[in-house]
């Protein structure tokens, strides 16, 4: 599973068997309510963090590169 966005307080999650949800906040586990499969919101909120950095520091060097 996989945080796809996060909106305010709430995150929607998008799980392996083609579902998303929305998760009001992230308790010790995350379970897809439509096939069950669980995962630790820690490693869900580490892959959310680094894909978004590398896509605003990708940014940040194409607008200096703009310019």
């Amino acid at each position: 599973m996989v945080i796809d966005e996060k909106l305010g307080n709430d995150y929607i999650i998008g799980c392996e068997c083609d579902d998303f949800f929305i998760v009001k906040r992230l308790g010790p586990s995350v379970e897809c309510p439509h096939c069950g499969k669980t995962e630790l919101p820690s490693a869900m909120l580490t892959q959310w963090t680094l894909t978004h950095e590398d896509v605003e520091r990708a940014g940040s060097v194409y607008s200096i590169a703009a310019t």
